[in-house]
């Protein structure tokens, strides 16, 4: 069970990258720095690419450790494997299920957040069009 406890620690360190990623991004949005916003957003698309490939690649070995299918192996949560595991092992897997579960949640807060100020910025530019769009306003001596 040594490769299930190598894969989560990947998981892990992928998951701070992501809520890097994602803090990073909140400061872009705030700045409305958007090329910075495209980069990130492309490596967070890499990232949870690997990320994927990483629980797959979970699933195959509690399948093939335990002797169930893929599918099964899925449905598992990370609770039922610590009876599976050695007392060295299971201290281990619980701190890492645990920081898991924080990287979780804070990378879901800050997603929120992030949300509501990519609206509030599409809101802004459509008001900003709007107002020069129905209005007789002159930009460098040209009719907008």
């Amino acid at each position: 069970m040594s490769d299930i406890l190598t894969v989560l620690e990947d998981e892990r360190v992928m998951m701070y990258e992501l809520v890097k990623h994602a803090e990073a991004q909140q400061i872009a949005l705030i700045y409305h720095e958007a090329e910075e916003l495209d980069h990130l957003a492309a490596q967070q698309q890499e990232l949870l690419a690997l990320m994927q490939q990483k629980e797959v690649s979970r699933w195959k070995i509690l399948a093939s450790q335990l002797n169930i299918s893929t599918k099964e192996a899925s449905q598992i949560a990370m609770s039922e494997l610590i009876p599976t595991l050695e007392d060295n092992q299971q201290d281990i897997f619980r701190k890492l299920q645990s920081e898991l579960s924080e990287l979780v949640t804070k990378w879901q807060s800050i997603n929120s957040t992030n949300r509501v100020l990519a609206f509030r910025a599409r809101a802004s530019v459509k008001e900003i069009l709007a107002f020069f769009a129905e209005s007789d306003v002159r930009v460098c001596n040209v009719c907008v």
